[in-house]
């Protein structure tokens, strides 16, 4: 996530940068439940790894982590066609994005103003 994807986010949502700092507080509720759940599917292309990385995607593109949701949409395509090679090596690599997205996400929160959510005061 950078400045350019916040503001995309940000403009989706009317530039309501309290709804933005909320949608980053859901997503630090949820994405670990989301990474954990994931980590533990066996990778068989199954409808329970579709629906997570579908509800990881929506997650992510709410708050601008474009890239992330961009990996759970790969991951969705190869669940859904039970392509359960692609789908394990994909989930592999989308487990550490949640990660960093994660991190990101708690920098945000702990310093809105150097994100340019909030004027200095």
């Amino acid at each position: 996530m950078d400045a350019a994807s916040i503001a995309g986010a940000l403009g989706k949502i009317g530039y309501d940068v309290d709804l933005y700092l909320d949608l980053c507080r859901i997503c630090l509720q949820e994405i670990p439940v989301l990474r954990e759940r994931l980590a533990g599917c066996p990778a068989q292309g199954s409808e329970e790894v579709f629906r997570l990385a579908h509800s990881c995607k929506n997650t992510c593109g709410a708050i601008g982590a474009d890239i992330c949701a961009a990996l759970c949409a790969r991951v969705e395509t190869a669940a859904r066609a039970g392509d359960a090679g692609e789908t394990g090596a994909l989930v592999g690599e989308l487990v550490p994005e949640l990660v960093r997205v994660e991190a990101t996400v708690r920098r945000v929160l702990e310093d809105p103003v150097a994100y340019g959510l909030v004027p200095p005061e």
